[in-house]
């Protein structure tokens, strides 16, 4: 699913403005939730459906590119395919049915993506209204990462990242070669997403041990909220040397390395996604201070946290080049 749309408009795309995560408010104290067992070692064996609405070129087109990329990759995929729903409740609840009644058909667990998110603030309606557990049974992920709309959904919608701002340079090179006479090649223009923002609607753990999988959930919500191994270990249901033991054989890495690694995931988001200061940034990634960020990140990423900055902040100058077709 490389390729999201095509550009059709005159008119420069808006450039986003910097934007922040949402993280919990304190260090959470509750029962550990427990994960659903798995069949399979490593990656859950999901099938893979999409839901879609018509009517829209760009959206057929993440359409056919979702469903040739899995079908390569040899799952089965479908498409569940609504047509545009006029306004009023009666037409609600009619979609809703019919989507709910989709997603029971599905084999489970299932991998379901929406063409944009709105479609998937829908999908994830109709799945409280079938009775189906996200991400367990159904992880849900939409494309645009119209942060609004992911946020408010229950649980909070994944979502694909156009490059918006590697649009805007590729659309500007464009609009100069033009002004240059040069003359138009091609119709339309496809660039790569810039990645993929993981919230609740498909973070799911693929991995036998129910009791890691379930810790490992309780470290990724907590860690930067000053958790550390003694705290995993007293809401750990196992024997301190089986918890260690168990989290090896899982993950590969022990339940410090754990905390460490979703710390610095956090610090990364925060120096990609703000202009923090970094004493603000190992403030809220949960490290003691800027120094220990600094010598923990380096040894993680291979560069300083400012250097990490400068390249995030200005990697769409160095996007792969666009396709024109």
């Amino acid at each position: 699913m490389d390729h999201l749309g095509s550009r059709r408009t005159g008119r420069l795309p808006l450039l986003p403005g910097r934007q922040t995560c949402g993280q919990p408010a304190r260090f959470q104290r509750r029962p550990l939730p427990r994960a659903p067992p798995v069949t399979t070692s490593g990656d859950v064996d999901r099938n893979y459906h999409v839901c879609h609405a018509c009517g829209c070129p760009c959206r057929d087109r993440r359409r056919d590119g979702f469903v040739q990329r899995v079908a390569a990759a040899g799952h089965p995929v479908s498409v569940l395919t609504l047509p545009p729903q006029p306004r009023g409740q009666n037409s609600w609840e009619r979609e809703q049915e019919q989507i709910a009644r989709w997603l029971t058909s599905l084999p489970k667990p299932v991998g379901v993506m929406a063409c944009h998110d709105p479609r998937g603030q829908k999908v994830l309606e109709a799945c409280r209204r079938a009775g189906v557990e996200v991400p367990e049974q159904v992880a849900v992920i939409g494309v645009d990462n119209d942060e609004p709309i992911c946020e408010i959904a229950d649980p909070p919608l994944s979502s694909v990242v156009p490059n918006h701002m590697a649009v805007g340079y590729e659309a500007a090179a464009v609009l100069a070669g033009l002004m240059r006479g040069k003359q138009r090649v091609g119709r339309c223009v496809f660039l790569p997403p810039s990645g993929i923002v993981t919230r609740k609607s498909s973070d799911v753990l693929a991995m036998n041990d129910r009791d890691v999988a379930a810790l490992v959930h309780f470290i990724r919500e907590n860690a930067c909220q000053g958790l550390g191994v003694a705290e995993v270990v007293e809401f750990s249901p196992l024997p301190r040397r089986t918890l260690y033991r168990r989290f090896q054989e899982s993950l590969g890495h022990s339940v410090h390395d754990e905390i460490v690694r979703v710390r610095v995931a956090r610090a990364k988001e925060l120096l990609a996604d703000t202009d923090m200061s970094l004493a603000r940034v190992a403030e809220r990634a949960g490290f003691k201070h800027q120094e220990y960020l600094g010598v923990v990140f380096k040894a993680h990423a291979g560069l300083t946290p400012a250097q990490f900055r400068r390249q995030a902040q200005h990697s769409p100058r160095n996007a792969p080049r666009a396709e024109v077709v």
